[in-house]
C-alpha cells in the first residue's frame, strides 16, 4: 500500500476518511491488500487499554421538548425513577366571562399520549397533580432537576392502568387515545369566581393569576412504565365543565400550545434502590466498570471513556487510520425485558470541561453510527478521524468522551452493557490501520 506522510496535512487525512466513508464496505480503499497484521483490537489489556466507567449525569434540558414523559418505574438494576412535568395553560379568547350564575360542574384534564412507551404497561400507576404558585417562563431555559414551587394539596391523587394506544370512548364518540383526570372542583371554582374580572382578560393576566400544573407520578413498587404524552395535541387541554342561568351544560377549555411553558422532571432518589454493583462505580469504584457498564436516559446514567496508550500502541502514532470503530454489546443477561435504546451518542470533553461533537459526526449519521443493530446485536461508532487527531496532535487528547442515551430528554431507555475487561463480546475499539 502506498504510503501516507503527515506531512501531506490535515486535509489529506480528511480527504481519504472522507473516501473511505463514500466507499461499500467490501470496497473500502486498502481493506483487501492491507497486511493482516496491520489490523488490531484494542480492548482491555496488561497497559490500560480503554478505561470506561459509569457516573450520575446532572440534568438535561427539558423545556418545550415535543414529548413529555410521565409515570414511573422500579428497576431490578437501576432502581426507583419516576417523571413528572409543569405545564402552563392558555385563554383560546379574551375577557372570559362564563354569563349570569355560572355554577362548576367539573374540571378535567385531558392529555394525548404519542403512542410510545418504555416498561410495562400492566402495572397501575399513581399520580399527583398540583397547583403551581410560582411563575416560570416560555423564555427561560430549564433543566431536569428545576423544580418550582406548587400549592400542598393536591387536585388529583389517584390511580390509573395506562393504555396509550387504546381509543377512548367519550360522550358517545371515540377519541384518539388519552388520559383523562378528574380535578379538585375548588380549581374550577377558582376560575369561575374569577368570570368577567382582569384575571381573565388576556393571558399575561391569566399566567399571573393560574401559573400552571405540576403532574407528577408517585414511585412504583414493582415495574411500571414511563409514558410518552403529546401536550400540543389539541387533545392535551383543560377543561371546565359549567351551567348558569341561560344554559344548563356549557364548557370550556383551558389550552396548551406552542407558547405554554413546559418542564419535564426526573428523579432517582439517589439509586438508593439501585443494585450493588451499580451502586459502588457511582460511588466511585471505577474498577467495576472493566466488567459492566450502565447507561439510562432522563438524566440518570452516562459512561466515561478513555483511550489510554492508544498511540504507542500503533506504531508511536506513524499510521494513518483507516478505521476505528468503537463496539458496545449489551448484557443481555442484565438488560433483561428491557429493550435497547434506540440510538447512543457520543461526545468529546474538552480541557474546560465543556463538550463538543466528534469530527467524525460532521460525516453524518450514516457514517457516525451509535444505532442499536437487533441482528448483530450491538452498537457501532465510527470515530476514525477522532482516533487519527489523537495521533496526530498532542494537545487534542482533550479529557476523554462520555456516552449516553440519545435524546435523553425524551424517552426513558436504559441499557447495561459489557465492559472492556468482560470475557464476554467486551466494549473495544477495532482499528485498521496502515503503517508509515
Amino acid at each position: 500500500m502506498k504510503k501516507f506522510s503527515l506531512q501531506h496535512g490535515l486535509h489529506g487525512v480528511l480527504l481519504l476518511l472522507l473516501m473511505l466513508a463514500s466507499c461499500k464496505k467490501e470496497e473500502e480503499i486498502g481493506f483487501e491488500v492491507q497486511p493482516p497484521e496491520d489490523k488490531i483490537i484494542v480492548g482491555f489489556n496488561k497497559d490500560g487499554g480503554i478505561l470506561a466507567y459509569s457516573i450520575r449525569e446532572d440534568s438535561v434540558r427539558t423545556d418545550e421538548t415535543l414529548i413529555n414523559l410521565l409515570g414511573s418505574t422500579f428497576d431490578p438494576v437501576f432502581g426507583s425513577t419516576t417523571a413528572g412535568f409543569y405545564v402552563q395553560f392558555r385563554l383560546p379568547d379574551n375577557n372570559v366571562n362564563f354569563g349570569t350564575n355560572p355554577a362548576v360542574d367539573s374540571i378535567v384534564l385531558t392529555l394525548a399520549y404519542n403512542g410510545g412507551y418504555y416498561g410495562d404497561l400492566t402495572t397501575s400507576q399513581s399520580l399527583k397533580i398540583y397547583e403551581v404558585n410560582e411563575y416560570f417562563s416560555i423564555d427561560s431555559n430549564y433543566y431536569s432537576n428545576r423544580r418550582f414551587g406548587c400549592y400542598s394539596t393536591p387536585l388529583y391523587n389517584d390511580n390509573f392502568l395506562p393504555k396509550p394506544t387504546d381509543s377512548v370512548e367519550f360522550g358517545g364518540l371515540t377519541y384518539a387515545p388519552h388520559l383523562r383526570l378528574k380535578l379538585d372542583n375548588t380549581l374550577a371554582q377558582k376560575f369561575i369566581d374569577a368570570s368577567g374580572t382582569s384575571s381573565l382578560a388576556d393571558n399575561p393576566s391569566f399566567l399571573w393569576f393560574f401559573k400552571g400544573l405540576y403532574v407528577v407520578a408517585d414511585p412504583t413498587a414493582v415495574n411500571g412504565a414511563m409514558l410518552y404524552f403529546n401536550l400540543l395535541s389539541t387533545q392535551s387541554k383543560m377543561t371546565l365543565y359549567y351551567h348558569n342561568d341561560a344554559n344548563d351544560s356549557l364548557s370550556y377549555s383551558f389550552v396548551i400550545n406552542e407558547n405554554s411553558a413546559r418542564v419535564n422532571t426526573f428523579e432517582h432518589y439517589g439509586f438508593a434502590s439501585a443494585n450493588h454493583d451499580f451502586q459502588m462505580q457511582l460511588a466511585g469504584d471505577t474498577n467495576r466498570g472493566q466488567q459492566t457498564l450502565y447507561l439510562q436516559a432522563m438524566a440518570g446514567v452516562k459512561t466515561y471513556l478513555r483511550f489510554n496508550n492508544l498511540k504507542s500502541m500503533l506504531n508511536n502514532g506513524n499510521v494513518v487510520i483507516n478505521k476505528a470503530e468503537l463496539i458496545i454489546t449489551p448484557d443481555a443477561t442484565l438488560q433483561g425485558t428491557y429493550s435497547e435504546p434506540a440510538q447512543l451518542t457520543l461526545v468529546m470533553i474538552n480541557e474546560d470541561g465543556t463538550l463538543s461533537f466528534l469530527p467524525d459526526e460532521y460525516y453524518g449519521s450514516a457514517y457516525f453510527g451509535g444505532t442499536y443493530n437487533s441482528t448483530t446485536g450491538e452498537y457501532r461508532f465510527n470515530i476514525a478521524t477522532y482516533v487519527q487527531y489523537l495521533m496526530k496532535y498532542e494537545d487534542y487528547t482533550g479529557k476523554g468522551l462520555y456516552l449516553a442515551v440519545s435524546g435523553a430528554s425524551t424517552n426513558g431507555s436504559r441499557l447495561v452493557f459489557n465492559g472492556p475487561g468482560n470475557p464476554s463480546s467486551n466494549l473495544s475499539l477495532e482499528i485498521t490501520y496502515t503503517k508509515l
